[in-house]
């Protein structure tokens, strides 16, 4: 048995129907050592395993129809695995290389996921930032570079002849991409959400809360996203609007970008977190299918395309791309794509070539810079962006005088006062104030990451270490109820049988 899963250990296989929802059947269809008699179950669908990363990246790997299946490899677990069902997978004639796991053949998505590319931020900081959006992640991988963050569907996205589903959840992905960026991690943009991920253990599953998600409700924290971002969010989470009318009239590969792309992509090779060569030819492709060219017409400049590349790739895959682009399941190149692939090879300032014409009227309140005066919330916004610049989640703490602050954030002294007094039961922001001492400021998330890890450390008992912190600190009543629920939960004890739940409903509550 290699060494690469000789110690690995299953998850409890209640997690793995978690996340397969109804995608296999539960016994195996033959040779099934559980299945009752007389039992009858329709086929359903297909996942991959894959025992090393090795084996994936030849594609080598074995095919399960079952939980049972997946429950047989107790003693190996795999490496990596397609948690999102296909309509069926089969091997390579005369191989062990698994195909089939392509997204035109998807049957149903049952989670996305982001994949982090190192270990240098903390992820429990992160894990708090998503919580404050109002969706913690399901369950967290750690993996030897990094980590891979889940979000499970509490009703699969069923895949239809359409694939909306599919466009939408990507488009919230994309999102969540984005915003953890913005948090400064680093996280591959171009890793598909729907395809192969790590297979979850015992030994790499670090944070597991079983939370799952409507996809409505998903859609609404992406459109807040989109709003933030400033883009264009009817077209991006849209389930019901019909294919987008171009009312320009303008043919996308008659536009500045496909020129750009076609013209001066020689270099474009792609690299782990970036876009690459069969992203952008999938990506000319579809420009080529929005615009009424024929299949044979876009083959062509697609194989012309791929024979000025530096490394270009074979014949027969950029046949597979533009094959896939006109198979009727895409209606036009996401211009996102061509973006990130433009600023990555070709020039960094692209973004005047895409339009980001919103599709419905907002009423824009005035620019900070043009008002006399700013509103509190922005003051705010700007306090907690600077406490966040000043502090960590190994040292929360940091105390400002009123001064200070005034200095910081250039704001009046009666703006401040204000300000503090409307922060009182903030629950982003702790304030611990003492008669003729220097404010203490620190975010409820790092202060939350900064126990967990103290009790850890120095192996504290939760109850007494919640207990000195309220009463050495005057925290506002919310924090305090927030850390009192927790201490009640454990005085009131845990019933052998309650003690999963427990215990996750004590990580909601800590964080």
């Amino acid at each position: 048995m290699s060494n690469a899963y000789k110690c690995k250990k299953l998850w409890v296989i209640d997690d793995y129907k978690m996340v397969l929802k109804d995608g296999l059947r539960e016994f195996k269809f033959k040779n099934s050592r559980l299945k009752p008699a007389g039992h009858t179950e329709r086929t359903k669908g297909s996942v991959a395993l894959f025992r090393t990363k090795a084996d994936l990246a030849f594609g080598r790997g074995f095919i399960a129809t079952s939980l049972e299946a997946i429950g047989d490899n107790a003693d190996h677990a795999p490496s990596h695995w397609t948690a999102n069902p296909f309509r069926y997978l089969t091997y390579k004639e005369g191989t062990q290389s698994v195909i089939g796991h392509t997204e035109d053949n998807l049957r149903q998505i049952n989670q996305i996921f982001i994949d982090i590319d190192t270990k240098e931020n903390d992820i429990n900081v992160l894990v708090l930032d998503f919580n404050e959006l109002g969706i913690i992640p399901t369950y967290i991988i750690e993996t030897p570079r990094g980590y891979q963050v889940f979000w499970i569907l509490e009703t699969p996205g069923y895949v239809n002849s359409t694939h909306k589903v599919v466009s939408v959840l990507k488009s919230v992905r994309a999102n969540l991409v984005k915003f953890a960026q913005e948090q400064g991690y680093q996280v591959d943009s171009g890793a598909n959400c729907f395809g192969v991920s790590r297979f979850p253990t015992e030994d790499n599953v670090i944070f597991n809360i079983r939370t799952e998600y409507k996809i409505a409700d998903l859609i609404s924290v992406s459109k807040e996203l989109s709003q933030k971002f400033d883009q264009n969010t009817m077209v991006l989470h849209s389930m019901k609007v019909k294919a987008p009318q171009n009312t320009s009239n303008k043919r996308q590969i008659d536009s500045e970008w496909y020129q750009l792309l076609f013209t001066q992509g020689a270099s474009i090779l792609g690299r782990k977190g970036c876009y690459g060569r069969d992203n952008a030819i999938f990506t000319m492709a579809l420009a080529n299918y929005s615009s009424g060219s024929p299949y044979e017409v876009a083959l062509g400049k697609m194989l012309e395309w791929n024979c000025r590349l530096d490394n270009p790739l074979t014949d027969q895959v950029v046949e597979q791309k533009v094959k896939s682009a006109y198979s009727g399941n895409y209606q036009a190149a996401a211009e996102e794509y061509a973006q990130n692939l433009i600023e990555t090879y070709i020039s960094n300032e692209a973004g005047s070539l895409f339009s980001r014409t919103p599709a419905y009227w907002h009423k824009f309140k005035k620019a900070r810079a043009e008002r006399k005066y700013s509103h509190l919330k922005e003051w705010r916004d700007d306090l907690i962006a600077y406490i966040k610049q000043k502090t960590t989640a190994a040292s929360p703490y940091i105390k400002l005088s009123t001064s200070e602050l005034v200095d910081a954030l250039g704001i009046p002294e009666r703006s401040l006062a204000r300000l503090r007094s409307a922060l009182v039961e903030d629950t982003t922001l702790m304030i611990i104030a003492r008669p003729g001492v220097a404010t203490t400021f620190a975010l409820i998330n790092y202060v939350a990451v900064y126990l967990l890890t103290e009790m850890r450390t120095k192996k504290l008992a939760l109850k007494q270490l919640l207990t000195e912190f309220i009463k050495r600190n005057p925290i506002s009543s919310t924090v305090s109820a927030f850390l009192k629920n927790t201490i009640n939960l454990f005085q009131n004890g845990i019933a052998p049988n309650k003690a999963n739940q427990i215990e996750q409903d004590t990580l909601k509550l800590i964080i």
